[in-house]
């Protein structure tokens, strides 16, 4: 599953525990992505470099690795955005929080977490 996650061909939607208790925990949903063709997304990733910079989609392109979206060009953008808006070095301590967690804590390894403790900082609440 996550190599599928990797190359940007799966997305999980995971489950969550309500109130403490496994009995309540629906199943994972699986929604399979379209496939595409490499030469395409390099060429994408060349727009975003024109747009940007070489260093910053190299950076983002390492840090959504950690969230297995090394391959998606939305959350690549979207992270360039992160950096912009909260610091490269606020953005580099997060996803290396994030890159902490153990291999059975894969749902916690998604930009939905990446952008919560964005904000909790940015809140003052770290």
């Amino acid at each position: 599953m996550s190599e599928l996650r990797y190359w940007n061909l799966i997305q999980i939607k995971y489950s969550q525990i309500k109130n403490g208790k496994y009995s309540t925990r629906m199943s994972n949903i699986y929604r399979l992505l379209p496939v595409y063709d490499l030469k395409d997304f390099d060429k994408s990733i060349q727009e975003i470099e024109n747009k940007y910079s070489k260093e910053q989609v190299k950076r983002a392109i390492q840090h959504s690795s950690i969230v297995y979206a090394a391959h998606d060009l939305y959350e690549i953008e979207n992270i360039i955005q992160l950096e912009l808006a909260h610091g490269q070095e606020a953005v580099k301590e997060v996803f290396n929080l994030v890159a902490s967690y153990g291999s059975k804590s894969d749902s916690r390894k998604s930009m939905r977490y990446v952008v919560g403790f964005l904000n909790k900082e940015k809140k003052g609440f770290t």
